[in-house]
């Protein structure tokens, strides 16, 4: 599990504004994966735009809608590829696919009790 994965599940207990302490989470999903997408490790930039993803698609955890441990950081082609498909055969089918990157996601999910 990447070091940074540690820190960004401590976020809310900032002494901060509800908005500066949103951006501060916000960020922290991107970094858990040293700020690559978590799907093809591809570092974001012009034609990788970052975007919020939920790892359990919403269409079929709607209970997890609003969970910041059912997010990663993705990037905008693998944000629209993988759509609503179940995370584990939609990455496993994946050019990319990395099995210690797999490994890590489901820890992280475990660890959450989400997944």
């Amino acid at each position: 599990m990447p070091d940074s994965y540690n820190n960004a599940i401590h976020l809310s207990d900032l002494d901060c504004g509800k908005r500066e302490r949103r951006r501060r989470e916000r960020e922290a999903v991107f970094t858990k994966f040293q700020g690559r997408c978590m799907w093809c490790d591809q570092p974001y930039g012009p034609n990788r735009p970052k975007m919020l993803e939920h790892i359990l698609p919403v269409s079929k955890h709607q209970h997890l809608r609003y969970s910041w441990a059912n997010l990663g950081g993705s990037c905008k082609p693998c944000n629209e590829q993988k759509s609503n498909s179940e995370w584990k055969g939609w990455y496993s089918s994946q050019p990319f696919f990395n099995a210690q990157r797999a490994a890590e996601i489901e820890a992280m999910l475990r660890e959450w009790d989400i997944g």
